[in-house]
């Protein structure tokens, strides 16, 4: 089975090629649902890796990432960019649909929300964990 995985979670290209995240407890959560799956297709936003982070690389290769947009922010511009970001958002869903069997959707985050709907008028078989909290929530 092809799992699809949609994320906020910001990933490195590292220069060698390889992936990178630095959110350690993410990278285990994912190798641990690589056991159960042939191929994982993770989309996710890229950003240019920060001066001295711990990092852990994405080593197996039946890993395939597709970058998303990296968006988000509190003020009215941030807002009207996440708007904007919809239309690339639905043609990353399609790819993931197409390319997967099932789909996991981490929340919360801005690209889950109308990856919730995508999938779910698209009847896809989804699981979503809630895998954080936002100030004073």
């Amino acid at each position: 089975m092809r799992l699809g995985i949609t994320s906020d979670c910001i990933h490195y290209r590292l220069e060698d090629g390889r992936v990178a995240t630095s959110n350690h407890i993410l990278k285990r959560q994912i190798d641990a649902l690589a056991e159960y799956f042939e191929h994982l297709i993770i989309c996710c936003p890229f950003s240019d890796m920060p001066g001295h982070v711990s990092y852990s690389v994405y080593e197996d290769k039946k890993f395939h990432f597709i970058p998303s947009p990296n968006v988000g922010g509190v003020t009215l511009k941030d807002k009207i960019d996440l708007i904007k970001t919809i239309p690339v958002w639905i043609k990353l869903f399609k790819m993931i649909d197409k390319n997967s069997d099932i789909v996991y959707q981490r929340f919360p985050n801005n690209l889950n929300i109308p990856g919730f709907f995508y999938f779910y008028f698209k009847k896809k078989k989804v699981f979503a964990t809630f895998t954080g909290s936002w100030d004073k929530d």
